[in-house]
């Protein structure tokens, strides 16, 4: 058996996570032990869900605690053997990658999942970027992203040349819950709007990259066109409370819903209209993917891999 440990920041609702956590079930127990290390001691939503299929849920100091993270991190590893580390954790898998060489683990996986590109942030960002760019490049025996702008930040200039160890892999998705055809009336019912609502959808984290500043933007411009128009806003974060807050300040608490966590997003993608993905930088947004599975027309942002492929609808 292989055992394989996955690093993330954390194992609440993400793109990521998810994928995770719901493939996690689909693997050969009798060929595969995959456990996760996680940073920081809050709440962790997937994790009941991973260690009933299994799994062991390691708990490490954040990596800004440098000197508690890597005794953590060293004890761990040598306390059980891995056989592969899977790091999902963008600038910090250069240090996981780098403690997992010195403790001797044969396989080091960097999975690159996001576009994000610092090189030209502030001086003590970039230098930290370019830092962990080089950390991956020297202790990752592979190197794994989901699309061509994932790689492009942290991966070698010549990749390409270097086909066994750095590669594409692209995700993908479960279609079987978008083959329940959803009641779009009961849905509507329940998130309280009319049956001849038209809505739009956004599905993610409230976080920056999200770019919810352009969703308000965009119902500002609409207030008052059509009152059966309405914003239909999935996900959770650290700003989804300043974001409600500012839906209410411009006056537009009507034409919003906001659902927070939810596990049956492919029901609501069936209920809306149209799929709004304004974020600033991606790698491969699952949620984009499950938007075209439920056949919805779909408004994305040009940072949004153009690669991609699209998920036909069920039949």
């Amino acid at each position: 058996m292989l055992r394989v440990l996955h690093i993330v920041g954390g194992l609440n609702v993400g793109g990521v996570e998810t994928w995770l956590a719901e493939g996690l079930p689909t693997i050969d127990r009798n060929l595969y032990q995959f456990d996760f290390l996680v940073h920081g001691d809050g709440a962790q939503f997937y994790r009941d869900k991973l260690e009933a299929s299994g799994a062991r849920v390691w708990q490490c100091p954040n990596p800004r605690n440098l000197t508690t993270y890597v005794r953590s991190f060293l004890r761990i590893l040598r306390a059980t053997h891995y056989d592969a580390i899977d790091a999902h954790t963008y600038c910090s898998s250069g240090l996981a990658l780098a403690l997992a060489a010195r403790a001797q683990v044969p396989v080091r996986i960097f999975h690159s999942h996001t576009a994000q590109d610092e090189s030209g942030a502030g001086i003590v960002r970039a230098v930290y970027f370019a830092f962990s760019r080089w950390l991956i490049q020297r202790y990752a025996t592979r190197g794994a992203a989901v699309s061509q702008e994932a790689a492009r930040p942290l991966f070698p200039k010549d990749w390409r040349d270097h086909p066994t160890r750095w590669f594409l892999a692209p995700v993908g998705i479960d279609l079987s819950p978008f083959e329940v055809v959803a009641d779009r009336d009961a849905g509507l019912r329940e998130l309280n709007l009319p049956t001849n609502a038209k809505v739009i959808v956004h599905v993610g984290r409230f976080a920056v990259v999200k770019n919810h500043d352009f969703i308000l933007a965009i119902a500002g411009e609409m207030a008052g066109l059509d009152p059966n128009v309405f914003f239909l806003l999935v996900g959770d974060g650290e700003l989804r409370t300043e974001i409600e807050q500012r839906v209410n300040t411009l006056g537009l608490s009507q034409q919003f819903r906001s659902t927070g966590v939810r596990c049956d997003v492919p029901r609501l993608l069936q209920v809306c209209d149209v799929f709004v993905f304004p974020s600033i930088y991606e790698g491969f947004p699952m949620a984009y993917i499950e938007a075209q599975a439920a056949g919805l027309p779909c408004v994305i942002s040009t940072a949004s891999p153009m690669q991609m492929a699209i998920a036909s609808p069920p039949a």
